[in-house]
């Protein structure tokens, strides 16, 4: 989501919550919202590596793989997620002397960790390398 994000709108409307007591408070539009709650802005000096290393979602143990892979008969939400985030960069390379020149910048050094070529799979306590961008 956070590359999605990045990716069509840049990182000027992108922001985090922070604190958060667990007790609510009623909202002065409706609703109610965590008290202590604040937005930050993502990125207010630039892109930053730790901005960066946030994108590099395939380094991540997602559910499926804390979960085994339902013991090797499921295929890995790494392998689900390469072609949306493949085509997330192609976008992005298409407008790298435009709109997207920030963000290709950003990545461009970054390539190989944002879009590993393999990546471990690991089910009934076996590990393989599968395939992921080649």
């Amino acid at each position: 989501e956070l590359m999605s994000f990045w990716a069509r709108n840049g990182t000027e409307r992108m922001f985090y919550a922070t604190g958060g007591s667990g007790a609510a408070r009623r909202s002065e539009v409706g609703g109610e919202e965590p008290e202590g709650m604040a937005l930050e802005p993502m990125a207010p000096e630039g892109v930053t590596e730790s901005f960066v290393d946030a994108i590099k979602v395939f380094h991540g143990s997602l559910s499926c793989c804390r979960l085994g892979h339902a013991g090797g008969t499921a295929c890995c939400d790494k392998e689900e997620l390469m072609l949306p985030m493949l085509g997330l960069y192609a976008e992005i390379y298409a407008k790298r002397d435009g709109a997207c020149k920030r963000i290709n910048d950003a990545i461009e050094g970054h390539l190989d960790e944002i879009f590993p070529r393999t990546f471990e799979y690991c089910a009934n306590g076996t590990t393989v390398q599968k395939l992921l961008f080649g």
